[in-house]
């Protein structure tokens, strides 16, 4: 069955899909968080001493058949059809209809199917912490807070048996906790580290005050969560089949798919299929990142409004990343990758990694009016700047082709939020009895406002003039980006184009910025007390109250026939609401 033909969206490269809409459903997901919490504080003249402990216990039992770094790998079975399948090599550039022809001739470039075996796919981990901190009256004017946390990470499992790694050279999976595997499988690096952090308040005045401070945060992700979480050889199996070359086709319709037959790992170790996927980790080089934030900020007091001004900024150090080990040069294609050179092994394999340093730097403002005389209004603005690195380009060499802008960061953005309640009825301003006070009296007006610039993306091209397995291709910049601003051309198209087989487009990563977004909320509620147990809430919400429209960044391969062009619908994190939506709630409490 045909359920969709994909590849329009920014980011993407024109294609068509036969599969599932999505691959991550169905799922059944039942995952417990538990955390147990100790302190003890002593107060001692103008010290305030506090030590204390944590434990943080994870739990996920997850079936869910998905494997995210192969979105034709599907629980069903999923054909992908690429453009370069009906491609002249040497000739013209490749468009839509050439994906449309290879579906048609059903010659698919990449073929997959996700299998998991056991009921459920298990991920349990534990984190330890010890902390220590003191907050310091120096004097009236003065404050001081300085400590450090001890923060502990074993080795995470899979419930009954611990995790798993790939010995390349064997093409095995080696189990950890089996046939005489240490459950952690010696994989102990980086586990523990102190995390410092302190910080100064100084009163300049009555209404002026200093604050200043900065802090160490381990990365909390453990090497389990990192290792295909819900996705990982050998309770999964993740076969994906890859043409040979761009130009090339991986399987046809009428062959299909290969069976797959359940794994048995109980010595320990098991060959994995060439084809499926996998993520591994190699103890010899895991780092565990940490990110390093610090700010100075003067806060202010102006009658009942607080205003404040300050720098905030984090460095990001060897974030965790899923780095394709099975890399090609470009012009390799498959039988150029790594792996596959090596020992014959042409599927994805992800070595937990990381390519350097994401820094963030902002301005950050904050105006106040605190809740008094029936109202509250909040306000502020943020000018943000990101740098860091994605994970298009697989080569080692060429990871300076992934530094740039962070998607998802916006440049200025601004946020107002306010609060009213009426100012009728008992106690109120106006109509203090009588029916006018009823019928007026106890209603809540609220607002959520948000303006913001738009977000980074990168404009990108078929992989076919690059035939670099495990890298994305760059489209070529021909001349400084015009933005034009207009939903059906967001950039103007004639400043891009193809690049030439055997390198790299000359357009970065995210270096373009789509489009920016308004938006507004309201609610409208009263409680109404009908006893002295029961009472009612009434709530009217409105969202998007102005109907603005809400475009996501634009289609961004040079070789779609809806290259540059915004139609798409941000998603805005409310269920999915973009237009202009009413909705009334009435509850009942008692």
């Amino acid at each position: 069955m045909i359920d969709g033909f994909g590849g329009t969206g920014a980011g993407q490269i024109p294609e068509v899909t036969i599969g599932p809409y999505n691959n991550f459903q169905p799922q059944n997901i039942q995952n417990y968080e538990t955390e147990y919490v100790g302190n003890v504080t002593w107060i001692k003249g103008a010290h305030n001493l506090r030590a204390g402990l944590e434990v943080n216990r994870q739990r996920d039992n997850e079936n869910q058949e998905q494997a995210t770094f192969c979105g034709y790998c599907l629980g069903s079975g999923g054909f992908q059809f690429e453009q370069g399948t009906t491609q002249l090599n040497g000739g013209p550039t490749g468009n839509d209809y050439n994906a449309f022809a290879s579906f048609l001739l059903g010659l698919p470039e990449n073929a997959g199917k996700v299998t998991l075996f056991p009921p459920a796919y298990h991920f349990y981990q534990n984190i330890y912490a010890f902390y220590v901190r003191d907050q310091w009256q120096v004097n009236r004017k003065l404050t001081v807070t300085y400590g450090t946390r001890w923060e502990y990470f074993p080795f995470a499992t899979r419930g009954s048996r611990g995790l798993e790694y790939l010995n390349a050279p064997a093409n095995q999976m080696v189990v950890c906790g089996v046939g005489g595997n240490p459950e952690d499988c010696g994989i102990t690096k980086d586990s523990h580290r102190f995390a410092p952090r302190g910080g100064i308040a100084y009163r300049v005045t009555d209404s002026t005050v200093i604050r200043a401070g900065y802090g160490l945060s381990n990365d909390p992700a453990n090497y389990g969560s990192d290792l295909g979480n819900r996705q990982n050889f050998p309770d999964i199996v993740a076969t994906a089949i890859t043409a040979p070359n761009s130009y090339s086709y991986a399987t046809t319709l009428r062959q299909g798919l290969p069976a797959i037959a359940q794994p048995n790992y109980s010595s320990g170790a098991v060959n994995v299929p060439l084809t499926a996927g996998i993520f591994t980790v190699d103890n010899s080089n895991y780092v565990r990142g940490y990110v390093q934030s610090w700010n100075f900020t003067v806060e202010q007091r102006i009658k009942s409004w607080i205003i404040s001004a300050g720098y905030v900024a984090t460095r990001s150090i060897d974030p965790v990343s899923a780095l394709n080990e099975n890399w090609s040069p470009v012009g390799g294609g498959t039988a150029g990758e790594v792996l596959n050179a090596l020992y014959g092994r042409p599927a994805t394999t992800n070595m937990i990694g990381t390519m350097g340093t994401n820094k963030y730097d902002s301005l950050q403002a904050r105006a106040e009016h605190r809740f008094s005389g029936g109202f509250y209004i909040g306000a502020t603005y943020t000018f943000a700047k990101a740098l860091g690195y994605s994970t298009q380009v697989a080569i080692p060499s060429d990871f300076r082709l992934n530094y740039g802008p962070l998607a998802g960061i916006a440049h200025h953005a601004i946020g107002l939020t306010w609060i009213a309640d009426s100012p009728f009825g008992a106690g109120k301003r106006y109509f203090q009895s009588g029916i006018r006070a009823k019928a007026l009296g106890g209603w809540q007006l609220n607002a959520v406002t948000i303006f913001r610039t738009g977000t980074p993306f990168t404009v990108t091209a078929s992989n076919t003039s690059l035939n670099a397995s495990g890298s994305t291709q760059f489209g070529d910049c021909l001349s400084p980006p015009h933005q034009l601003g207009g939903i059906y051309q967001w950039y103007d198209k004639s400043t891009f184009g193809t690049p030439s087989s055997g390198r790299f487009g000359t357009c970065g990563t995210d270096n373009l910025w789509g489009p920016g977004l308004i938006d507004m909320d309201n609610s409208l509620n009263r409680i109404f007390q009908i006893s002295e147990r029961v009472r009612m809430k009434f709530s009217a919400e409105g969202f998007n109250i102005a109907n603005t429209p809400h475009h996501s960044n634009p289609t961004s391969s040079v070789s779609s026939g809806t290259f540059m062009q915004a139609l798409g619908i941000a998603n805005t994190g409310r269920e999915g609401i973009d237009e202009r939506t009413f909705r009334l709630g009435l509850r009942v409490e008692w």
